[in-house]
């Protein structure tokens, strides 16, 4: 690998180390875990989705404006 490759892969392992938590949790039910699961995902899904429709209206104002 480059250079450039490994310091992309840190980037993204800092990027990623600040989304996703590494403490140890321990849950008094099954379904407790699965709903937390369930909900960063959610919510993550939610950030994505979010920015990818701004971007798209973005781009599709910058086209229709002729640009």
């Amino acid at each position: 690998m480059s250079e450039l490759d490994n310091k992309i892969k840190k980037v993204e392992e800092n990027v990623a180390r600040e989304f996703i938590s590494k403490e140890p949790r321990k849950f008094h039910h099954r379904l407790g875990k699965a709903i937390a699961s369930s909900l960063s995902g959610f919510t993550a899904g939610v950030i994505v989705a979010s920015i990818l429709w701004v971007l798209a209206i973005f781009v599709f104002r910058l086209l229709s404006i002729g640009l």
